[in-house]
C-alpha cells in the first residue's frame, strides 16, 4: 500500500481526497463574493487546484536566471490550464519575477540558482513501518521546536492504518553554497490585502491544511534522498531548511511576507526516521 500526505491528513471532521500524483494538495479555497472585475491584481486571479497546477507548471520550467522567455512560457501554460482568456497576465508576470528577486534567507535568492543546482517535482518513495494515528502522534510528541497548537494539529489525525510506502513530490530541491533547501509553492488565497500574507495569516493556513506535517514528511524524504546521494552527508551541515512560498503575498521589499521558513531540528528528523521500516 502507498500512502501520501493527503491520505494521512484526515481529521475527525474532514475527509481529504487521497492524492495519486503530483497535483496540488489542499489548495481549494472558499467560495467568496464576486470580485471587482476592474481589479486585476494577483489577489483576484482564479483560485483553486487548477491555479496551483498552472503556477507549478510555470515554475518547474522557468529559467530562474534568465526571464527572457517567461512571457511565452506563461502564455503556453495559461492555454494548457484553461486560463487563455485571463486579463491577469501583468500581475502573473510580476509575481513570478518577484519570486526570483525576494530574499528567502539572508543572501539567498532564487535568481542565483542555475538549472544544474535545482531539481523540480522530485518524486520520493520511502518504506513505512506500520503506521497508525497513534504511532504518528508518538513520533510527533518527541519532535522538538513545535508549538503546542501545531503539535496537537499534527497528532490529531484519524487515517486508516498504513503499511507500505510513503509517496509524494517535493516541488523544488535546490543547492546553495553546499546546503540543500526544499520549496513548496502555495497559490492559496489568504485574503485580498498584502498584510493577509504576513506571519499570522500564513500560520493560520499552515494549521488549517496541516502543512506542518507535510513539510516534516518532505524533510524526512529529502534527508533520506541526500543521505543516499551525497558522500559524507550530515543533516546539520548540509540541510538548509524549508520554504513554503505563498506566492500571492511575495514582495521583495518585505521578505517576511508570503514566505514561511523553518528548519526542523536534527532531533526531530531522527524521531521521524522511526516512521520508516
Amino acid at each position: 500500500m502507498t500512502a501520501s500526505f493527503s491520505g494521512l491528513n484526515v481529521t475527525a471532521t474532514e475527509l481529504e481526497e487521497v492524492d495519486s500524483g503530483p497535483s496540488r494538495e489542499n489548495e481549494v479555497d472558499p467560495i467568496l463574493p464576486e470580485r471587482d472585475p476592474a481589479d486585476l491584481s494577483i489577489f483576484t486571479f482564479d483560485r483553486g487546484r487548477r491555479t496551483g497546477d498552472f503556477f507549478h507548471g510555470v515554475l518547474e520550467q522557468m529559467d530562474f536566471q534568465d526571464l527572457g522567455d517567461l512571457p511565452s512560457l506563461i502564455e503556453g501554460k495559461l492555454r494548457t490550464y484553461g486560463f487563455s482568456q485571463t486579463l491577469h497576465r501583468p500581475a502573473i508576470h510580476q509575481i513570478l519575477q518577484q519570486i526570483m528577486e525576494v530574499e528567502l534567507d539572508p543572501g539567498i535568492r532564487l535568481q542565483q540558482i542555475s538549472r544544474r543546482e535545482r531539481l523540480s517535482e522530485v518524486e520520493f518513495t520511502y518504506p513505512l513501518a506500520p503506521l497508525t494515528p497513534a504511532s504518528l502522534a508518538r513520533a510527533i510528541k518527541k519532535c522538538t521546536g513545535l508549538a503546542g497548537d501545531i503539535r496537537q494539529r499534527m497528532g490529531s489525525l484519524h487515517f486508516d492504518p498504513v503499511e507500505g510506502f510513503m509517496n509524494g513530490f517535493i516541488d523544488l530541491l535546490f543547492r546553495f553554497k553546499d546546503r540543500y533547501y526544499l520549496i513548496d509553492w502555495k497559490s492559496n488565497w489568504l485574503g485580498d490585502q498584502p498584510t493577509d500574507y504576513g506571519t499570522e495569516g500564513m500560520k493560520r493556513a499552515m494549521l488549517e491544511h496541516n502543512y506542518y506535517l507535510q513539510y516534516h514528511l518532505y524533510t524526512l524524504a529529502a534527508d533520506l534522498f541526500l543521505e543516499k546521494r551525497l558522500p559524507g552527508y550530515d543533516y546539520r551541515t548540509h540541510f538548509g531548511g524549508v520554504f513554503y512560498i505563498f506566492l500571492r503575498g511575495i514582495d521583495p521589499k518585505d521578505p517576511s511576507r508570503g514566505i514561511f521558513r523553518d528548519r526542523p531540528t536534527e532531533v526531530t528528523v531522527r524521531n521521524l526516521r522511526t516512521l520508516i521500516s
